[in-house]
């Protein structure tokens, strides 16, 4: 059960940070680089990151397109 959340943990935030980073330099080339910045940082906040990890299914977080 541990091993399972800790992987979910280390999975989420790769997921959360591959994302940010795609949207980063999609919005550098329309020449809104600190949206793309900025963009999805409350996914990082204790309250979301949590909730996500509980839900996390392997693949997709269901908290990370909504």
């Amino acid at each position: 059960m541990t091993r399972n959340i800790l992987i979910n943990i280390i999975k989420h935030f790769n997921l959360i940070t591959r994302h940010r980073w795609v949207v980063f330099k999609l919005c550098c080339k329309a020449g809104i680089p600190y949206r793309g910045l900025v963009h999805d940082l409350s996914k990082y906040s204790p309250t979301e990151f949590w909730e996500s990890v509980k839900y996390y299914n392997g693949n997709v977080s269901p908290i990370l397109f909504a």
